[in-house]
């Protein structure tokens, strides 16, 4: 409505002169709208508006009543001050840190109400509507990290801390995954790391860390890990391929054939161990491929592992059939 972007745009002014000291130019305002589970072609905008708003040559955000006169908003301002200070105290005053990520206060929505003071992070972590941090450690044991007094200095809604095997490769989980009880997904990560702790709602009465532990094999250039401590078994396939590859333009590389009791988990085919300029694919028994993404270490895919045949006389309950393959590209 334009009356509320009207009196948001007056407030918008007011609260960042009340906060800052300074006049901002007003580059546009926005409407707000609730988000609906049933699509909604005119829906009726809320009452607070965004604001974009430059200073000096600075460009930020303000979000704000557009209802009545306030000077109650947030801002994103000092984002960028904010996450870099917060940055270097944890790794200051937690040695073992040796990266930090803020999946929620990096996001472009990402507001603060109160003003950044150079040291009051916990009334900026306490008045975010999320705020959630990981911690990448390189250490022994993710237990021995100093969690209770963490906690207790810095009210985050989340803390995740992953204990990386190399400080030289530490890259980030899946902060779009959310497993209820468990945390971000780190299928991608595992490779990497040894111990996942996540903390939910760390000082909330009752809440406990959750810790994942994931167990690694090697073989050859595969890297197999799962959160149980149950062996997988590796061996070459020698038997001939389960599908017609010359079909499928596909030449083998190499074949294996893995055994478990255990039927979750993944298999890591590594891409610097190949030809580079190769088209490089793993394809499962039925010929389904898992294509190599740009940039990446690894092709990954899911065991996806099949009970053994009746007439399989192994001693593990579960088996699944890999193919590594070059594909020629068609002219």
């Amino acid at each position: 409505m334009a009356k509320y972007k009207r009196i948001g745009r007056s407030n918008a002014i007011n609260y960042i002169e009340e906060k800052y000291g300074f006049t901002p130019t007003v580059r546009d305002v926005s409407n707000t709208f609730p988000e609906l589970s049933v699509p909604d072609f005119w829906p009726t905008p809320k009452e607070d508006v965004i604001v974009s708003m430059e200073y000096e040559g600075k460009e930020f955000t303000v979000e704000i009543t557009g209802a009545g006169k306030s000077l109650e908003g947030a801002d994103d301002y000092q984002k960028d001050e904010i996450i870099d200070s917060l940055t270097t105290y944890l790794i200051t005053n937690y040695p073992s840190v040796e990266e930090v990520v803020f999946p929620s206060f990096e996001e472009n929505w990402s507001l603060f109400s109160p003003k950044f003071e150079g040291e009051n992070y916990n009334d900026l972590v306490t008045n975010n509507i999320y705020s959630d941090v990981i911690l990448k450690i390189c250490e022994p044991d993710v237990n021995d990290f100093p969690i209770e007094k963490l906690k207790s200095e810095l009210d985050f809604d989340s803390i995740s801390i992953i204990n990386y095997n190399d400080n030289q490769k530490m890259p980030s989980p899946n902060t779009n995954i959310y497993l209820s009880g468990s945390g971000y997904g780190i299928d991608e990560i595992m490779p990497y790391i040894s111990q996942y702790l996540w903390y939910y709602n760390p000082n909330e009465e009752g809440s406990e860390p959750y810790l994942t532990t994931v167990y690694t094999t090697y073989y050859d250039s595969l890297v197999i890990c799962s959160e149980s401590d149950e062996p997988v078994i590796v061996e070459p396939n020698t038997e001939p391929p389960t599908y017609d590859m010359d079909a499928a333009n596909e030449t083998l590389i190499s074949s294996y054939r893995i055994r478990s009791n255990q039927d979750n988990f993944i298999i890591c085919v590594p891409i610097q161990d190949t030809d580079k300029g190769t088209a490089l694919a793993v394809t499962n028994s039925n010929g389904y491929s898992y294509l190599r993404e740009d940039n990446a270490d690894y092709i990954s895919l899911n065991s996806y592992m099949v009970s053994n045949r009746e007439d399989d006389t192994s001693e593990y309950e579960y088996s699944s059939l890999i193919y590594i393959v070059s594909r020629n590209e068609e002219e």
